[in-house]
C-alpha cells in the first residue's frame, strides 16, 4: 500500500482484502494479496473471478521469502500467458511504476 501511494494512487482496502488502486476518483488498478506461495490452481481460482477485461491491470502480489529456483520458474512460465500475472512484493514497486 505505501509503494502504490509512493506511486500517486488512492488505496482502498476492500472487505473481500483486494486492494483497488485509484487515480482521478476511479478505479486503475487491483491487487490481489494472498498469504503463502502462488500456484497454477489459485492463479486460475483468482482469474475465474476477476473480469478478462481487467486482467491486465490486475495482479496477485505474494511474498517470494523462502521461494526455490524451481518454484520462481514455474510462475515465470505461468505468467508468460494472458491471464492473472503473479507478482512479488519486491517486484511491485516495477509494476505500479508501469501502470
Amino acid at each position: 500500500m505505501d509503494l502504490a501511494q509512493g506511486e500517486g494512487f488512492d488505496v482502498r482496502v476492500q472487505p473481500a482484502g483486494n486492494i483497488e488502486l485509484e487515480k482521478g476518483g476511479k478505479v486503475f488498478a487491483r491487487g490481489i494479496p494472498i498469504v503463502g506461495l502462488p500456484d497454477a490452481v489459485l492463479i486460475h481460482d483468482c482469474e475465474c473471478v476477476s473480469p478478462k477485461a481487467e486482467l491486465t491491470r490486475t495482479r496477485l502480489i505474494y511474498s517470494g521469502l523462502g521461494m526455490s529456483k524451481s518454484w520462481r520458474s514455474h510462475l515465470d512460465w505461468l505468467n508468460i500467458g494472458d491471464g492473472l500475472v503473479a507478482t512479488s512484493v519486491d517486484d511491485a514497486q516495477a509494476w505500479l511504476a508501469s501502470l
